[in-house]
Protein backbone atom coordinates (compact mmCIF):
# COMPACT_ATOMS: atom_id res chain seq x y z
CA UNK A 1 0.00 0.00 0.00
CA UNK A 2 2.74 2.50 1.26
CA UNK A 3 4.95 1.87 -1.59
CA UNK A 4 1.72 1.96 -4.96
CA UNK A 5 1.35 5.30 -2.59
CA UNK A 6 4.72 6.00 -3.19
CA UNK A 7 4.22 5.61 -6.64
CA UNK A 8 1.68 7.88 -7.27
CA UNK A 9 2.97 10.48 -5.46
CA UNK A 10 5.60 10.19 -8.20
CA UNK A 11 3.43 9.87 -11.40
CA UNK A 12 1.54 13.10 -9.96
CA UNK A 13 5.39 15.07 -9.31
CA UNK A 14 5.80 14.12 -13.27
CA UNK A 15 2.42 15.01 -14.66
CA UNK A 16 2.97 18.26 -12.87
CA UNK A 17 6.71 19.06 -14.16
CA UNK A 18 5.29 18.11 -17.25
CA UNK A 19 2.26 20.69 -17.24
CA UNK A 20 4.87 23.11 -16.02
CA UNK A 21 6.96 22.46 -18.70
CA UNK A 22 3.93 22.97 -20.95
CA UNK A 23 3.33 26.34 -19.62
CA UNK A 24 6.28 27.78 -19.72
CA UNK A 25 6.56 26.75 -23.44
CA UNK A 26 3.32 28.80 -24.26
CA UNK A 27 4.19 31.47 -22.35
CA UNK A 28 7.32 31.43 -24.01
CA UNK A 29 5.85 31.32 -27.56
CA UNK A 30 3.52 33.80 -26.70
CA UNK A 31 5.44 36.28 -25.72
CA UNK A 32 7.89 35.67 -28.86
CA UNK A 33 5.03 36.61 -30.78
CA UNK A 34 3.30 39.58 -28.67
CA UNK A 35 5.37 40.40 -26.16
CA UNK A 36 2.96 39.35 -24.00
CA UNK A 37 3.85 36.55 -21.33
CA UNK A 38 0.84 36.54 -20.02
CA UNK A 39 -2.31 34.68 -21.50
CA UNK A 40 -4.95 36.49 -19.44
CA UNK A 41 -3.37 40.03 -20.24
CA UNK A 42 -4.23 39.14 -24.31
CA UNK A 43 -7.99 38.75 -23.50
CA UNK A 44 -10.73 36.78 -21.70
CA UNK A 45 -10.81 33.44 -21.36
CA UNK A 46 -6.69 32.77 -21.45
CA UNK A 47 -5.63 29.88 -23.64
CA UNK A 48 -6.43 25.68 -24.09
CA UNK A 49 -3.58 23.10 -23.52
CA UNK A 50 -4.00 21.05 -26.75
CA UNK A 51 -1.08 18.65 -25.26
CA UNK A 52 0.24 17.37 -22.43
CA UNK A 53 3.01 14.98 -22.26
CA UNK A 54 2.79 11.72 -20.16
Amino acid sequence: MILGATKAKKDIRLISDCIKQENNTISNRLFALTGQSDPAALGEGGYHVESICL
